[in-house]
């Protein structure tokens, strides 16, 4: 029902045009009305005064003959009704719409696409400008730059990631994006998020992954038996892959002489793989569960860092084994993720969950969570940004951008184009201008 009535609102709403000419065209009324009334009395009052050269007895005479008064009224009201009716402005709205082609024409010489012509005189009365950052104010194009694990380190290539992260990290940056891998390594399909997080895997990782498959088109290594899509609402898709067992056991065996994180979810009772609780980060997991040939399975979740982080006690250390997150590793994790978004790096957040733990019915993020690491993607800004939102700004247009991104993801962005001043303060200041 908002939505209805917002669209509403919108479609019945008049135009600072529409206001300025309905305006006009009262005052022009009213002009008309008032000289139509003051002609016709001025009429009257020569038949009757001048015409008898203010004789009181040829007045007499003249009131006298109620015919000629008659006519005379007649008259008068017909000279007023024909001024009223010439003074309504005819030709002003064929005048309007003439100079709003016009108008629309230079428009589309400047490659400015017009879908109302009222449009283009209300962009003359705007004072408030919401301009979306994703492909407006920046380039559009997406560039996986970094990955933060749960320790807090960071690398700038997928090569660099120690070997559990890596394996790991190759079935599930492939299974968090809908993105597929044709034969001679390029990306196909999805959108530009999924083609950065599958193409941080590097040229050369593609290209083996090309060459391991059968077939002559385009392919994903491994295959989804359950999938819930990515929504603005849940900030977050989820998707159930099929692989080696080995590998589900590296992070969720089903038995294990060590610690154990257990869950049990509506298809399968979990239990969430070596736990090392040591600050050194305990030892390679990997050699856990003797080598089962049969198939095996894991959810990949990708999306927001504020809703998934919240849900991930456990992160995977560098050395293959689980870690539980303390107060120091948050702060250092914390702390990491805040430096990357900065600089106006958007992040998003790759973790694990046992299978079986998608719930297509209440679509609720699956438990328990394993965190991977995030995935910084970089979108720059477009040089021409900053010196358009300043001729704005100097116009008296005030500058709104809209994003999804993390708050300071967007203050960053913001800042490089010139919509929040540059801040090189303490940080109590940046606090409240930030509020401000």
């Amino acid at each position: 029902s908002s939505s209805s009535s917002s669209s509403a609102t919108t479609t019945t709403r008049q135009s600072p045009l529409q206001v300025k000419l309905a305006d006009l065209a009262n005052l022009i009324s009213m002009i008309g009305y008032v000289g139509a009334l003051l002609i016709a009395l001025a009429f009257l009052t020569k038949k009757a005064l001048i015409d008898n050269n203010f004789e009181i007895d040829k007045i007499l005479i003249y009131c006298s003959s109620w015919q000629t008064v008659l006519k005379d009224i007649t008259d008068s009201a017909i000279l007023a009704v024909i001024i009223i009716v010439v003074a309504v402005p005819e030709g002003l709205p064929v005048l309007v719409t003439t100079v709003l082609s016009l108008n629309m024409r230079k428009l589309l010489q400047e490659k400015v696409l017009v879908r109302r012509l009222l449009g283009i005189e209300t962009a003359g009365s705007v004072d408030l400008l919401f301009v979306d950052k994703t492909g407006t104010l920046t380039r559009g194009t997406f560039i996986a730059d970094s990955f933060i694990g749960g320790d807090g380190s960071s690398v700038d290539s997928f090569d660099l990631l120690p070997p559990p992260l890596k394996k790991i990290g190759r079935v599930a940056l492939r299974e968090a994006s809908s993105v597929q891998i044709a034969p001679d390594g390029s990306l196909v399909g999805g959108n530009a998020t999924d083609r950065a997080l599958v193409a941080f895997l590097g040229a050369e990782e593609l290209k083996k992954i090309a060459a391991t498959t059968t077939t002559t088109t385009t392919t994903t290594a491994t295959t989804r038996t359950t999938e819930l899509l990515f929504s603005s609402e849940r900030k977050f898709s989820a998707a159930e892959c099929g692989v080696s067992a080995d590998l589900e056991r590296l992070l969720f065996p089903t038995t294990t002489t060590t610690t154990t994180i257990a869950t049990t979810t509506t298809a399968t009772t979990a239990a969430v793989g070596r736990v090392d609780d040591s600050s050194s980060g305990g030892g390679d997991s990997s050699s856990g569960g003797g080598g089962s040939s049969r198939g095996g399975a894991i959810v990949v979740v990708k999306g927001a860092p504020e809703i998934i982080l919240p849900q991930c006690r456990y992160y995977l250390t560098p050395r293959g084994s689980l870690k539980k997150f303390s107060g120091a590793e948050n702060r250092a994790f914390e702390a990491a993720i805040e430096n990357a978004a900065r600089r106006s790096v958007r992040l998003i957040a790759v973790a694990v969950a046992p299978r079986g733990s998608i719930d297509m019915v209440t679509k609720t993020l699956p438990q328990p969570l394993v965190l991977l690491g995030c995935v910084g993607v970089l979108d720059k800004i477009r040089s021409s940004s900053s010196s358009s939102i300043q001729l704005l700004r100097r116009a008296g247009v005030q500058v709104v951008m809209i994003t999804g991104d993390r708050e300071s993801t967007a203050m960053a962005i913001s800042r490089q184009c010139s919509i929040l001043p540059t801040i090189t303060t303490p940080a109590t200041t940046t606090t409240t201008t930030t509020t401000t």
